[in-house]
């Protein structure tokens, strides 16, 4: 509605303008309603223009002011300015490199507040920032962002590296349209759309471009050099067709995590955060794409959206690229990403396919031998000798009740089914909005759900057949069954179960507390406890507590008898964390051979409320 009254002659008065301008010049519109009354002005409403310096963009050394640009790097370049290398030895690379048929280019302002050196080698497609400094003041006047816009419009494909310590990763997090944590460093790109040639960049040509640049100290400032880095290790031959790792103690492990928009992807995050030898690689979620990633310290990370194909192309480096895969999808949503990764690794050696493991119940009911099931304190076996490198991590009400069963195995009366009473909180419900993750509803409320047939149902018998064979007379043709009925809470995380367990033989409360103490003796993540354990005091905790031990009164004869013969136990844990999210971690420390209980809390006594 502005627009009047000659203001269109104004417009173009300032685009004729700014086309004569250097590149550095800008323009405030300071009061658009006096436009068409006020010229150029430095004060009150009108239009504002403020001149900067030409920009340039050189290809040849010669062509610059070399004793100015000596002068920047000198103050602003960290491998400069330390001594570690000079400005002379640089000129000679470049002059190496353009002896070789490659390619630099030079761009700066007229004063050299700013300076950036662009490389291509001879064959390369993409381009290489080497090295981006810049005065104080050229940061504070958007110099830097004018200098960028000109080294795009060069070159529409780049990519760089910057410290993780850098003190303006931001800056940079905003001009990529991709990053990679590798190492102490994060990779970014600009204008690469193709899956296949990013991932053939960082396993391969990037590798082969490292420079005498060294790594940025903490504390540099904005804009400090950007020195390629080597983003793919080298692999020590294996010792064992297992999936220990290669790579020398303490050097990080990558995981891309599929689907973190869950509770369970975020608490995944907290872990790998905190973890010693995790590292996140990509986090990807359809709804989050572009979004920052919240409580990860360990590098400034956004959230992408990986298709399969993707995945499968940057699984085809194996575990050059990514180590661990964490698939955190709803169910029948992970088949076509472990088709593309399965596709991808066909010809990459045992010891080198990445590790996957899916928090779905899509593998949890395999039969082909592919997929080791994650519940490491009935499956350890299993899961050590798995060659796969594809494990299913067990459901959360699947976890509790099958560590209240296991152990009552060998007193199980098979004409009669365990029963199951689980009661969840609404984080369980996922954050799809629904009645069973709303508050409001839940309030005063306890909200029954799948009466028959819970998928949980099926994976506790499925799974604990599988177990128990060949100790106990449980196969597939005689699996164990139980009756399973969920529920959700007003409180938000954790799980307690209430198990009725049919006996074969009379068994008092005190010989049910050995009998689980015996089995469970050397388990850091599941406790047992005499009296019954609360779900407030296991929410936010890492293991299980089985407790709350208990038999009817004996009776003599009959159905009575026969009916009374049974165990009554309680097991919570929190399904975000044992039922999920730490299990998860606690199967990759597995797979990969390190400590299965690295970057886990494990106290030596679970928290209890008095009684």
């Amino acid at each position: 509605p502005w627009v009047r009254y000659g203001t269109k002659l104004k417009l173009k008065e300032i685009k004729e303008l700014l086309d004569t301008l250097p590149r550095s010049s800008s323009v405030a519109i300071i009061s658009a309603e006096h436009l068409h009354k006020e010229l150029f002005t430095h004060s009150g409403a009108g239009t504002l223009i403020m001149r900067g310096h030409r920009l340039f963009s050189k290809q040849d050394l010669a062509e610059v002011d070399s004793d100015r640009l000596r002068a920047l790097l000198m103050e602003h370049d960290p491998s400069i300015a330390s001594g570690e290398t000079t400005a002379a030895s640089y000129w000679q690379h470049l002059a190496a490199l353009k002896k070789e048929g490659g390619r630099y280019w030079i761009y700066g302002d007229e004063p050299y507040q700013v300076a950036a050196v662009v490389m291509r080698k001879p064959g390369q497609n993409i381009a290489v920032v080497d090295k981006f400094v810049a005065s104080k003041a050229a940061v504070l006047g958007n110099i830097t962002d004018n200098a960028w816009k000109l080294i795009t419009r060069d070159h529409p494909q780049l990519v760089w590296s910057v410290p993780r310590a850098d003190d303006n990763l931001s800056w940079h997090f905003e001009r990529a349209d991709g990053s990679w944590a590798v190492g102490d460093n994060i990779v970014f790109w600009y204008g690469v759309e193709d899956w296949k040639q990013i991932s053939e960049l960082l396993t391969s040509k990037f590798n082969a471009q490292n420079t005498t640049s060294s790594s940025v100290p903490s504390g540099t400032r904005a804009y400090s050099t950007m020195a390629r880095r080597n983003i793919a290790r080298n692999s020590a031959p294996m010792g064992r067709r297992s999936y220990s790792t290669g790579s020398s103690s303490g050097s990080p492990l990558r995981v891309g995590l599929i689907g973190a928009r869950g509770f369970t992807g975020r608490e995944l995050i907290k872990l790998i955060d905190g973890h010693p030898r995790f590292e996140l690689s990509y986090v990807s979620s359809r709804e989050l794409a572009g979004k920052p990633v919240p409580n990860y310290t360990k590098a400034q990370l956004s959230h992408v959206n990986l298709s399969a194909q993707q995945v499968g192309d940057l699984a085809k480096a194996g575990r050059q690229a990514v180590d661990v895969w964490i698939l955190a999808l709803p169910n029948n949503v992970a088949a076509p990403f472990v088709a593309e990764i399965n596709t991808a690794t066909a010809q990459v050696s045992v010891d080198q396919q990445p590790i996957v493991v899916d928090l779905s119940a899509d593998y949890r009911f395999d039969a082909t031998g592919q997929w080791a099931y994650g519940l490491p304190e009935l499956h350890r076996s299993e899961l050590k000798t798995n060659m796969t490198g594809r494990i299913a991590n067990p459901g959360c009400y699947a976890t509790g009740s099958q560590l209240g069963l296991a152990p009552l195995l060998p007193y199980l009366d098979q004409s009669r089914l365990p029963s199951v009473f689980g009661v969840s909180g609404y984080s369980g419900a996922g954050t799809k909005p629904s009645p069973k993750n709303d508050p409001e509803f839940l309030r005063d409320n306890l909200i029954p759900y799948a009466p028959v047939n819970h998928i949980h149902e099926r994976e506790i018998g499925h799974s604990l057949t599988r177990m128990s064979h060949p100790q106990h007379p449980f196969t597939t043709n005689n699996p164990i069954r139980v009756q399973f009925s969920p529920h959700v809470a007003p409180f938000f995380q954790g799980i307690s179960l209430t198990l009725h367990v049919p006996l074969c033989q009379s068994m008092t409360a005190k010989d049910m507390l050995e009998v689980f103490r015996e089995f469970y003796q050397n388990e850091k993540l599941v406790h047992v406890t005499e009296s019954a354990p609360l779900v407030r005091d296991n929410a936010g905790k890492h293991y299980a507590v089985v407790g709350g031990f208990a038999v009817p009164p004996h009776s003599e004869g009959g159905l009575a008898e026969l009916a009374n013969r049974r165990a009554v136990l309680n097991v919570t844990l929190d399904n975000l964390l044992k039922g999920a999210a730490t299990q998860a971690i606690q199967n990759m420390n597995i797979a990969v051979g390190i400590d299965e209980y690295t970057g886990i809390p494990t106290p030596d006594e679970p928290t209890m409320s008095p009684n």
